[in-house]
């Protein structure tokens, strides 16, 4: 009677502890299956993250190629900014070379200038004292009788003469090739600093202050030379107008002395036994006319120094090409006065000459 509530206990137990270990079992699974899903999920983030190295070294690798490549070209760019540099610091010393040529040329051709100057004057002087000769030899070939040979010292002294001008002119030549030697020179320069100033563009801030200065300092150096090369000019056209004044005072002494023979020719027969009357020098006016000829010049040079210092200033201040008309103003004036004194001074003198001249001439009239 006791042992079916007994079994009816055992099975509710067995069946109670079946329960419990079912659900330990389903709790088992459930882990199970949430451990395999961590473990999926661990390997996917083990995968990614073994990708995500992979491409992270990868770009790491990429990286140091292009910082090795930019390493390299820096020091190709600085390698080649350094030989620029260097042809840069070579051609400026080849400019201040050129420089340093035009300058000895330009003092070579000063000095040429001044011995033809020196040589004017004393062509000038030769040109009186052939004068002098003249009246001289005139003079004497009236009072005796030996016009040949003296026609003859006269005929060298004229050929010497012309040899001289000759000279002159040659030296004139030369001068004019000299200077455009110096333009060319002056042009190729010029060419020269325009590419280093292009070339100087590409570099840094400092290396391009740099070559500005040596820009400024070789173009101040190219506009002195310049200027000489421009009062060389003037110096030139004075020298010209000189010769041509010493060819005409040659023609006028060759003209003068044909003029003499034949009137010694005419009139031999009847002045030998006379009083023999000493010619008169060169007219008054034409004494002035060469005093005008210098106010002229050093008129001329003035005004080329002064243009040249203006156009300087003008360069260095653009504000002051404001005031630019009222300088050129201020100019044509000083040249209207500088060529209208002498011209004026030179007909007063030349009216007084001919005026002196003429009573001069009516009083040695018997």
């Amino acid at each position: 009677m006791s042992s079916p509530p007994l079994n009816l206990q055992v099975c509710a137990g067995l069946s109670s502890r079946l329960q419990e270990y079912k659900s330990e079992n389903a709790q088992l699974e459930e882990l199970l299956v949430q451990e395999e899903d961590m473990d999926g999920l661990k390997r996917n983030r083990e995968l990614t993250e073994t990708r995500v190295i992979q491409a992270l070294r990868e770009e790491l690798a990429t990286a140091e190629r292009r910082a090795e490549e930019e390493r390299i070209a820096h020091n190709a760019t600085k390698m080649a900014a350094v030989e620029r540099e260097v042809e840069l610091e070579h051609r400026a010393v080849e400019a201040s070379n050129a420089l340093a040529r035009i300058q000895r040329a330009a003092d070579q051709s000063s000095s040429r200038a001044m011995e033809l100057e020196h040589k004017v004057a004393v062509l000038e002087v030769e040109c009186g004292s052939l004068q002098q000769e003249l009246q001289e030899m005139e003079a004497r070939n009236r009072r005796a009788q030996k016009r040949p040979s003296e026609e003859a010292n006269q005929v060298l002294q004229m050929q010497a003469w012309q040899e001289e001008v000759e000279r002159a002119r040659q030296s004139q030549r030369e001068a004019e090739t000299k200077i455009s030697s110096l333009e060319a020179e002056l042009q190729k320069m010029r060419v020269e600093m325009a590419g280093m100033k292009r070339d100087a563009e590409h570099y840094s801030r400092q290396e391009h202050v740099e070559l500005e200065k040596r820009y400024r300092e070789l173009t101040d150096l190219l506009y002195h030379k310049q200027t000489q090369l421009e009062s060389m000019a003037s110096e030139k056209a004075a020298l010209e107008f000189q010769l041509e004044k010493s060819l005409r005072q040659f023609h006028e002494v060759q003209i003068e002395a044909e003029r003499s023979r034949a009137s010694r020719r005419s009139a031999s027969s009847w002045e030998e036994d006379t009083d023999i009357k000493a010619l008169e020098p060169l007219p008054l006016h034409h004494r002035h006319m060469a005093t005008a000829n210098q106010q002229l010049q050093k008129a001329a040079k003035l005004l080329d120094s002064g243009a040249v210092r203006a156009t300087r200033f003008l360069w260095r201040h653009p504000v002051a090409r404001v005031s630019q008309p009222v300088i050129l103003s201020g100019v044509c004036s000083f040249v209207l006065d500088a060529f209208a004194e002498p011209s004026s001074g030179l007909c007063v003198k030349g009216n007084g000459a001919v005026r002196d001249g003429g009573s001069g001439q009516r009083a040695k009239l018997p």
